[in-house]
C-alpha cells in the first residue's frame, strides 16, 4: 500500500523535513494510533456499528488489505472523524494499559 499522497497515511517527505518531525506527526495522529493499537478490523467494526451504510467485505487477504480498504475510503474516514472523541478515549485507554500513554 502506498502512503504517498494518502491523506490518512502521508505525513510528509523525509527529504524535505527531519525524520523526527514526520514521526512525531504520525505519533500524534488519532487514526494512526487507532490502527496501531486497535487494528484495522477493530476500525472496520467501529465504522460499521456507527454507520451501517458504509459497507465492507466479509473477508480480506491480509490485515494490510483491510487497512487500505478503510484509509482509501472517504466515507469510512468521515465516520471515524465524526466519532473521534469516542475513538480517542478508547485508544488512550489502550495506550495507558500498555504503558505507552
Amino acid at each position: 500500500m502506498e502512503a504517498e499522497d494518502n491523506p490518512v497515511l502521508d505525513f510528509g517527505s523525509l527529504t524535505l523535513e527531519p525524520a523526527a518531525d514526520v514521526v512525531q506527526k504520525a505519533d500524534d495522529n488519532l487514526l494512526i494510533n487507532a490502527i496501531a493499537f486497535r487494528g484495522p478490523i477493530y476500525l472496520k467494526n467501529f465504522i460499521a456499528e456507527r454507520d451501517p451504510s458504509v459497507q465492507f467485505r466479509t473477508k480480506y487477504a491480509s490485515i494490510c488489505e483491510a487497512c487500505e480498504h478503510i484509509v482509501r475510503r472517504p466515507e469510512a474516514i468521515a465516520v471515524l472523524r465524526r466519532h473521534s472523541g469516542e475513538l480517542a478515549a478508547d485508544v488512550l485507554s489502550i495506550r495507558a494499559q500498555l504503558g505507552d500513554g
